[in-house]
């Protein structure tokens, strides 16, 4: 029996879709080679960049550490009191309550950040500072952990399983006593340097010790280096002793010579001029996302191609039209505007094509919703650049420090220390409180006053003028505005005849104000290139760092968009002078 003729769309579509499946295949497998070899290279540019980030951070962390122990062994008070007056009166039994706090007040920042402080005197003294304080004397047989370490103040680091001075000063105390000083036992980080009393170099009279729990070092090492990435780092000093390892390895310097090690790839960087050694560990095989996404790819491409030609093959010869007019339709809308005109209704017989118009009709409505969401994001972005810009670390300690020395001032009748730190307390509450929508100019008036009567107990000759209109002072502007413009002048200019002038004015319904000095102004190749930099920050972008005039100019903008008016110039009669305005 002969076979019924075929239609002609049926013997025309099936070569073609041969041609079709064929080409795709080859094209996707062309693709996902492509894709792969990409995406391998650029795992490994981005575990080069982790990889440098991740050494990047160990630097600035013990950088930290290390410009601490510099401060102190660099302080003239910290030396006499922990090399002389705090022994002496451990000899004569008498009270030391005064030279624990001279300590305390010269490595104030280890409580910010979490440091142990241990001072281990060649003479036999060990002085702790922690979170409580102490000082004996270490027993003749006890072992000198740092004998062969920091020649000449070199920093050295190292890993102790605890404390051994530590331990023999909590044994030689009473039980009673002892359980206040147990919390600051436990494996730490340790980076020491030796000192002396008159810092002359090659002379050792006493080792300064900066200790770091491992517990909040291992937290630190796990924010750079976190799990999702895979990423592993090993930390050594100078002499490849461990000083943390997330990986132990039994012999480092082998297992770099091989590079890889377990599935993973090891780079070694040398740190802090050769004091550290780190090993990085980056993961060679491709993450199971990856995998499991190439593998969902594949099957979504091949339901895909088989979809398509089916509704190719049933719906070819019907869909033209429909499109056309859809086409048309989409042709209307005008997505960089925004503009999106209501899309006529199209009825057909295929049920696809009535899907398709009715969910184009739907992305219309969620298009022009989307565009308004995007309006208010962005100005809930404005927002968080400015809290951004004006974030400041909160100074409670500082600040309640800074009334108990107003308190003991006035106690002691130095009436000018007291109004000093009163001042300096004030500022520091204006400072950390945070304001969307900025301070009055009354207030940073009243703020910039606080400093400059601090300035002029060091400096009395220094003037400043203030010319501005009462109209003006309810102005709302934002925080820390005019005051870092007057210390730039102090930082610049003369500091004993420093004269500043600061002029306001309001012209319909707009307000500038001037800050002049009469410095020796800005040079030329500096003014120039302010001038630049504030032209390319044209935008409020939160690029800006410091307290410096672009960051200035950003927050003005911030506060104040596109009626804020920001420029720099130099006196024709010497100076400088900052324009600023909304």
């Amino acid at each position: 029996m002969a076979r019924p003729p075929e239609t002609m769309l049926r013997k025309i579509f099936r070569p073609y879709a041969i041609l079709v499946c064929v080409s795709m295949m080859l094209l996707a497998s062309a693709a996902m080679v492509y894709w792969l070899h990409f995406m391998n290279g650029e795992l490994l540019k981005t575990q080069n960049q982790l990889s440098s980030n991740i050494a990047q951070s160990v630097v600035s962390y013990f950088s930290r550490i290390n410009d601490f122990s510099l401060d102190l062994i660099n302080s003239k008070p910290f030396r006499e009191t922990a090399l002389v007056k705090l022994p002496a009166a451990y000899e004569a039994q008498a009270p030391m309550g005064e030279q624990f706090t001279q300590l305390y007040l010269a490595a104030y920042r280890m409580f910010s950040n979490g440091y142990l402080v241990g001072v281990k005197a060649d003479s036999g003294y060990y002085i702790w500072l922690g979170h409580n304080f102490y000082i004996s004397r270490t027993s003749p047989g006890t072992k000198d952990i740092y004998e062969s370490r920091s020649p000449s103040g070199r920093m050295a680091v190292l890993r102790l399983p605890e404390n051994p001075y530590l331990r023999e000063m909590i044994e030689s105390m009473p039980v009673s006593g002892r359980r206040a000083y147990s919390g600051d036992l436990g494996e730490v980080v340790v980076l020491a340097r030796s000192f002396n009393l008159h810092q002359k170099l090659n002379s050792r009279q006493a080792l300064i010790e900066v200790q770091v729990p491992m517990k909040d070092f291992d937290s630190y090492m796990r924010e750079v280096a976190p799990a999702p990435t895979g990423m592993l780092i090993n930390i050594y000093n100078e002499a490849w002793e461990p000083v943390y390892e997330q990986k132990p390895l039994d012999d480092p310097k082998i297992a770099i010579a091989k590079g890889r090690l377990d599935g993973y790839a090891l780079s070694s960087k040398t740190l802090m001029d050769g004091s550290l050694q780190a090993v990085i560990f980056a993961p060679q095989t491709m993450p199971k996302g990856i995998a499991s996404f190439i593998s969902l790819l594949s099957l979504a491409a091949a339901v895909l191609i088989f979809v398509l030609l089916i509704l190719a093959y049933r719906i070819s010869s019907k869909i033209a039209k429909p499109i056309e007019a859809i086409s048309a339709q989409l042709q209307k809308m005008d997505l960089e505007s925004g503009m999106v005109d209501k899309i006529d209704k199209i009825e057909t017989d295929i049920a696809e094509i009535d899907v398709l118009a009715q969910t184009i009709g739907d992305l219309r409505a969620r298009l022009v919703a989307s565009a308004q969401t995007i309006a208010d994001l962005e100005s809930y972005e404005l927002q968080s650049q400015l809290f951004a810009l004006q974030a400041q670390t909160q100074p409670h300690f500082l600040r309640n420090t800074l009334m108990n020395m107003e308190a003991v001032s006035e106690a002691s009748c130095c009436f000018e220390v007291a109004d000093m730190c009163k001042r300096l307390a004030g500022m520091l509450s204006y400072i950390s409180v945070k304001s969307t929508e900025g301070v009055s100019l009354a207030e940073e008036l009243s703020h910039l006053e606080d400093y400059m009567e601090i300035m002029r107990t060091r400096f009395p000759d220094i003037k400043l003028d203030v010319d501005i209109p009462f109209a003006m002072l309810s102005l709302r502007v934002p925080k820390l505005l005019i005051q870092p413009l007057v210390e730039n002048s102090f930082k610049h200019g003369d500091r004993i005849n420093i004269h500043v002038k600061i002029k306001g004015e309001m012209q319909e319904g707009r307000w500038r104000i001037s800050v002049r000095d009469n410095g020796k102004g800005f040079g030329p190749e500096r003014l120039e290139e302010l001038k630049q930099a504030l032209e390319k920050d044209a935008s409020p972008l939160p690029g800006a760092q410091g307290l410096g005039l672009l960051n200035i100019r950003a927050r003005l903008f911030l506060h104040n968009k596109e009626r804020a008016f920001f420029s720099i110039s130099n006196l024709t009669d010497g100076g400088a002078c900052v324009e600023l305005g909304g």
